[in-house]
């Protein structure tokens, strides 16, 4: 059975591999939408897709 600190170490692992082949402009994106995300943890889905969907407009643009 594992322990509390490892399955924290693994998680920290897992999401170090997954932003490891990202440049920086894509992690600065992906910290914004995070970031939107936890903010607005409390709207319904469509209402945080929407903010969602105008940020990623704007990066875009």
């Amino acid at each position: 059975m594992e322990t509390w600190e490892d399955i924290q170490g693994k998680k920290a692992q897992l999401l170090k591999d997954s932003v490891a082949e990202l440049d920086q402009g894509e992690r600065d994106i992906l910290s914004k939408a995070l970031a939107l995300e936890w903010e607005n943890r409390n709207l319904r889905p469509s209402e945080f897709s929407k903010q969602l969907r105008n940020f990623i407009q704007q990066v875009v643009q």
